[in-house]
């Protein structure tokens, strides 16, 4: 199965950024850029090979913070959270910005809003539930850090496979 990764992000970044990003962070994969419209205009996109990974980036204007969202779909779905952690932290460390991703942590069960936040080399537990535009609705505070979150870092070889921790 294919797995999907969004990740909240401060920093305008390009989707030629990303991509580069992405590349030199899984140099086993490509990536193909998904417009506005839905539409990936690269005709060499095969959805069969499991080295082909989609992405696209949104912007949120009316959220108050981390308005940029990186969304990947196609990668393997085994390691999604470890990957996306990975992703999230890097971008953080990158570009000198702060990144969240939707997380659960271990042996606790989902709960709806409750993210890792990654700013300044540090993560952070954080409830990001009311910041994002409900239906019809405003954000309505910003992110609340709950503590710090200590969060191992995770391997992968150059396809994105989970390798471990370091």
């Amino acid at each position: 199965m294919r797995g999907h990764i969004q990740i909240a992000y401060d920093t305008d970044l390009s989707i030629e950024q990303i991509v580069d990003f992405l590349s030199e962070l899984f140099p086993g994969l490509i990536f193909f850029d998904q417009n506005e419209d839905g539409i990936i205009t690269d005709q060499q996109l095969n959805y069969n090979r499991l080295d082909h990974v989609i992405i696209s980036v949104d912007f949120y204007e009316e959220k108050h913070e981390l308005q940029h969202m990186l969304i990947i779909n196609g990668c393997l779905e085994k390691g999604t959270q470890e990957r996306s952690i990975h992703i999230a932290r890097t971008i953080s460390l990158t570009y000198q910005t702060r990144a969240s991703v939707d997380f659960i942590p271990e042996g606790e069960t989902w709960e709806s809003g409750i993210c890792l936040l990654f700013n300044n080399g540090k993560s952070f537990l954080a409830d990001d539930y009311f910041t994002y535009p409900m239906t019809n609705k405003k954000p309505t505070r910003p992110i609340e850090i709950l503590r710090e979150y200590d969060i191992p870092e995770y391997q992968f070889d150059p396809e994105g496979d989970l390798l471990g921790t370091k």
